[in-house]
């Protein structure tokens, strides 16, 4: 947990607040994947890692998403086929999408802080409050926990 990198609180005892935050960075959390798991699928430099200095990697990265921003636009349907990526159904319940099974990416080893910042528990605080507030609410979010 970093100010910059948010966790979800630990599945016991949770109020309805802290319920709500894990259920919404999930969703966040599917976002990420889904782009990444298409660009990794697509542009096969990412599925490990890329072992060159840190100004050509994003070099990289961002000729794969202006690659990937055009095909989007151009070829839409070929290069991302209904149902590739992740999307819920009527009821909100996840409905995985094709790109899980099309290839696995490496694992890379996390590097585990087991002691939270101050700052970093106070930012996820900030995020639980404005989720459960009338700007940062969705109106079906208590059905979901």
């Amino acid at each position: 947990l970093r100010p910059d990198l948010m966790k979800p609180y630990p599945s016991r005892n949770l109020n309805q607040n802290q319920r709500i935050f894990n259920y919404r960075l999930s969703r966040a959390r599917r976002v990420v994947e889904n782009a990444f798991g298409i660009l990794a699928n697509r542009f096969r430099v990412f599925r490990t890692t890329i072992g060159l200095d840190p100004d050509k990697v994003v070099a990289i990265v961002f000729a794969t998403l202006c690659l990937h921003n055009f095909l989007r636009q151009q070829r839409s349907d070929a290069y991302i086929p209904p149902g590739y990526v992740d999307s819920e159904d009527a009821n909100h319940q996840l409905v995985s999408g094709t790109w899980r099974s099309e290839g696995a990416l490496q694992s890379v080893s996390a590097n585990r802080a087991r002691n939270p910042s101050v700052e970093a528990k106070k930012q996820r605080d900030v995020l639980v409050q404005y989720f459960v507030s009338p700007a940062g609410r969705i109106s079906w979010q208590d059905n979901m926990v």
